[in-house]
């Protein structure tokens, strides 16, 4: 199976070209695909399928493998392509906002930091 991966921020855009069937009907696909920072996890495609839109975190490093199904089992894996996603804005404005009076001339603000992977939520601009 030839397997081609392109990565945005959100999404990962999954292409293939079917191989050979085993002599049976594919029933479906399945996209296999991994981070660290997230774990592995599957997507099922419908079998008359050769394109994929798979939900992905940002600016996080991807491994993606195919495999097809039909009515005697799975096939063996495609060839393993890696993907990074995109760099976005974080989705939602930092929590639990307050300042801190240190000194008379010091101000620190502390904020929580919404739901996001650590590379994403390095930089918060304050606006003065």
């Amino acid at each position: 199976m030839n397997v081609t991966v392109r990565c945005q921020a959100t999404t990962a855009e999954v292409d293939w070209q079917p191989g050979h069937n085993g002599n049976d009907k594919i029933t479906n696909y399945t996209v296999l695909y991994h981070s660290l920072e997230v774990g592995g996890r599957s997507y099922e495609v419908a079998a008359n399928a050769t394109a994929a839109l798979i939900p992905v975190r940002p600016w996080l490093n991807y491994t993606f493998c195919m495999e097809a199904c039909n009515n005697v089992g799975r096939s063996e894996g495609s060839k393993v392509m890696y993907c990074t996603t995109l760099q976005a804005a974080p989705d939602g404005h930092p929590r639990n906002v307050c300042t801190e009076n240190r000194r008379s001339n010091q101000l620190v603000i502390v904020w929580q930091v919404t739901a996001c992977t650590l590379a994403m939520c390095l930089f918060y601009v304050p606006v003065i």
